[in-house]
């Protein structure tokens, strides 16, 4: 909550800090060793309770993103990634109702995050629901997570 107060004054304090080092990309304010590193795709869960994934694929491609395999997705090849190229997913191989996005895809602002039709999660945060409705084929009421750490708890 308080990021999302604050959160013009953070943008602002993130460029002024990116105009004092020359830096053009936010990625530049890193130190070289954590630039080299390849972070994982981004990975973004269909939220089944408010869309489908058919209907989340559809949304994304009627904003121009391309439906790609997920060995495009998750090549490490620049042509895959670069900044002007157009905007790219993927179905997960494992996970029915997870899209992957390439390393770097920002999608804090997106509609479909801010309507929870779409949640960002890491793989592994993904697999236990898969796992407990026996790959959605289950449907419970109620579930109790009593191992749960703190985190997005939307559906």
């Amino acid at each position: 909550r308080a990021i999302k107060e604050n959160g013009a004054r953070l943008r602002e304090a993130l460029e002024t800090m990116k105009a004092m080092h020359g830096a053009t990309s936010h990625e530049d304010l890193l130190p070289e060793s954590q630039r080299a590193v390849d972070p994982l795709p981004r990975y973004v869960r269909v939220n089944t309770l408010k869309t489908s994934v058919q209907q989340a694929v559809a949304a994304l491609q009627g904003e121009g993103h391309e439906l790609r395999s997920v060995h495009d997705i998750l090549s490490p090849h620049p042509e895959n990634n670069k900044a002007n190229a157009r905007p790219c997913f993927a179905h997960d191989d494992t996970l029915p109702d997870v899209l992957v996005f390439p390393r770097g895809t920002d999608l804090h602002a997106h509609s479909l995050i801010a309507q929870a039709h779409l949640r960002m999660q890491d793989k592994a945060s993904c697999l236990p629901a898969h796992v407990l409705t026996n790959g959605g084929k289950l449907h419970f009421n109620v579930a109790l997570d009593a191992c749960a750490a703190p985190g997005a708890k939307k559906p």
